[in-house]
């Protein structure tokens, strides 16, 4: 199968691309006090989907990208689950490992998380009039497919967003050429951009100097969205370093979780200092949706 990737706002000026869609709400401002009731509704359909890319392995301990496996599966993932299953939620997770295609040991792969998405739009589970919500999760480069799958979807509107410690250092040398050989060069947001990019420095933003990563820019399609940030490794270098905007510059529905004495590889642990903060951060907004 090849990927297609959708032209982000379809045959959109640059400037025009940068506007919300028509119909598109502003997102509530806080939750709405009925996280009781959240899961008493009808029909066998989840509540949430929560669709949740893993980062890179540690170069200490594999070869990436190849090595790269679908660690949030593992023990992170569940806790999720568990946590919102326990308030009240049907809750399915789909999980993928930091690369294109798939490993019968190591997980599946980004082909899989946009041909998962495309069959649950055509079955109605998600797609427009369904009462599922989707969040987005995704720790260190796997914030940057997380994005890429919601710029290659606008048709679907994801609840939220979570990036833990967005990184996409060494990104496109890991996936760049595996992408652009499965994506239609010269399709999507960064078209006019210049040559054919997909993930880091990609994305021109108003009133803003230099260009974005992917997962620095959330897509009008993402209601609400989260980002922690860590104090990086022992010597600070890999963490998340910029501010999310929407595609306007705005920053309308985006929060931040500053986590200065957490080190990058603490972000997605079940324990560590931002779990509880995001998990009952999107809770809450699953129940104002």
């Amino acid at each position: 199968m090849v990927v297609a990737l959708a032209s982000w706002a379809g045959a959109a000026s640059p400037s025009d691309r940068y506007r919300p869609p028509d119909g598109w709400r502003a997102p509530p401002s806080g939750p709405s006090g009925t996280a009781a009731t959240v899961g008493d509704r009808a029909g066998e359909a989840p509540n949430v989907v929560l669709i949740a890319f893993s980062g890179r392995c540690a170069l200490t301990s594999c070869t990436p990208p190849d090595e790269n496996e679908d660690a949030l599966s593992r023990t992170l993932v569940p806790a999720v689950v568990a946590a919102w299953s326990a308030a009240g939620l049907r809750v399915e997770a789909w999980t993928y490992r930091a690369h294109l295609d798939d490993d019968p040991v190591r997980g599946r792969g980004y082909r899989s998380a946009h041909a998962d998405l495309d069959n649950a739009v055509q079955d109605g589970v998600l797609g427009p009039g369904a009462s599922t919500r989707v969040v987005l999760l995704g720790y260190s480069h796997g914030t940057q497919f997380a994005h890429l799958l919601a710029f290659e979807h606008p048709d679907v509107r994801f609840a939220a967003s979570v990036l833990l410690d967005s990184i996409c250092l060494g990104w496109d040398a890991d996936h760049a050429a595996g992408l652009v050989a499965a994506l239609a060069p010269g399709a999507g947001p960064w078209a006019d951009d210049g040559p054919y990019q997909v993930g880091c420095d990609v994305l021109s933003i108003p009133g803003l100097v230099g260009h974005l990563d992917l997962g620095d820019v959330v897509p009008w399609n993402v209601a609400r969205s989260l980002e922690v940030r860590t104090g990086g490794q022992v010597v600070g270098a890999v963490r998340d370093v910029r501010t999310n905007v929407r595609p306007d510059g705005s920053r309308i529905g985006l929060d931040v979780v500053d986590l200065a004495d957490a080190r990058h590889q603490e972000a997605d642990e079940v324990g560590g200092a931002a779990f509880d903060r995001w998990v009952a951060w999107a809770f809450e907004v699953l129940d104002a949706d």
